[in-house]
């Protein structure tokens, strides 16, 4: 996240690779580079499922 507001030390290598990238419009908005990242997924906790899906304002 471009604004990420807790602290963290990113100190592991994966934050030099990532999978897909937000970048900021300056008119409002923005896009995804998705990279190698499908168009959507699921991610399961528990007995709930959640569709995630990049968006082009961010969440």
């Amino acid at each position: 996240d471009p604004q990420v507001i807790w602290k963290t030390p990113r100190t592991s290598p994966v934050w030099k690779r990532p999978e897909g990238r937000y970048s900021r419009s300056h008119t409002g908005g923005g896009s995804w580079d998705k990279g190698g990242l499908p168009a959507s997924w699921d991610i399961r906790y528990g007995s709930l499922t959640f569709h995630v899906k990049p968006m082009n304002f961010k969440h």
